[in-house]
């Protein structure tokens, strides 16, 4: 098999900053594990900028496990006490009774890149941080954190994993929210960039890609993914050498994960109507409306 396993080696340890330092940072971990991914992420430019940066997962189980994560310190229940966090009966109380003596940063309600956000001292930063701008500036950083190594997947992903890594092969994902028009304007672009390309169809219905998708006589095939993790999805796509998503922020990871420099990666322009996160997607990508 193609050897594309990479190291991380960066020790993890429980917090060492002791309540005498100022100008602490503790960032909150919450939502599914792809949301979990921006907000580690983010951490990760934040500790660029200040290294007294902690993280807060809500959550036990939370992505750090599921990648090896090995850079990162918890914020321990005294140094939560100010913003109310330190348990789950004092969020309670915070989020409707009790106002916390600490400073709580929140994300702009529409998602959009906030700069400001790496201006906070001693605050207590909560949201999605759904923006590639937050950690561009430690990309390589990002993409080692989450790079899942091969002996975490299936036997039966390798021989597909290979495939997708042949030149002109497209991994399709089809994803809830994008039309018919969206995913046929998309393999016409690719047919057009690529020339003869073959596609890989990751979809949950292999009929529904038989009724309403237009290879225009190009050679694809269908492959189920509805029982995938979504460290899975994201293997498979950082593998691939050209990429066509729908509105999935899973698939999202594994095209930016991408590190081929000539993937041809295809994206919706918005992603979707009510949540249009106009800073998600990077400058060199290929959008196409979803219509």
């Amino acid at each position: 098999m193609l050897s594309l396993r990479r190291n991380y080696t960066n020790i993890a340890t429980q917090s060492p900053f002791s309540n005498a330092f100022q100008l602490m940072n503790i960032i909150e971990i919450s939502g599914n594990e792809a949301i979990q991914m921006f907000q580690y992420s983010f951490f990760l430019a934040m500790c660029e900028r200040n290294p007294r940066t902690l993280l807060h997962p809500l959550r036990r189980d939370w992505i750090a496990s599921r990648f090896g994560l090995r850079q990162y310190s918890l914020a321990s229940a005294d140094q939560l006490k100010p913003y109310g966090m330190q348990s789950s009966i004092s969020r309670l109380l915070t989020g409707g009774i009790l106002k916390p003596k600490g400073k709580i940063v929140v994300e702009p309600a529409d998602g959009s890149f906030a700069p400001n956000a790496f201006k906070a001292t001693d605050s207590y930063l909560r949201g999605n941080r759904l923006s590639p701008r937050y950690f561009d500036s430690v990309s390589d950083k990002v993409r080692q954190a989450f790079w899942v190594a091969d002996e975490l997947l299936r036997t039966s992903l390798h021989q597909l994993i290979e495939k997708l890594h042949q030149p002109n092969c497209v991994a399709m994902l089809i994803a809830d929210g994008a039309t018919t028009d969206y995913y046929n304007w998309a393999i016409a672009s690719a047919m057009m960039a690529l020339g003869s390309p073959r596609f890989v169809v990751l979809a949950p219905d292999a009929q529904w890609v038989a009724d309403n998708l237009n290879f225009q006589g190009a050679p694809s095939e269908v492959v189920d993914c509805r029982q995938w993790a979504g460290h899975e999805l994201i293997a498979c796509l950082q593998r691939a050498s050209h990429i066509i998503i729908g509105p999935s922020l899973n698939a999202w990871w594994g095209a930016y994960l991408n590190s081929d420099p000539d993937a041809l990666i295809i994206a919706p322009q918005s992603w979707s109507k009510k949540h249009p996160l106009p800073d998600l997607l990077p400058l060199q990508w290929t959008t196409i409306p979803l219509t």
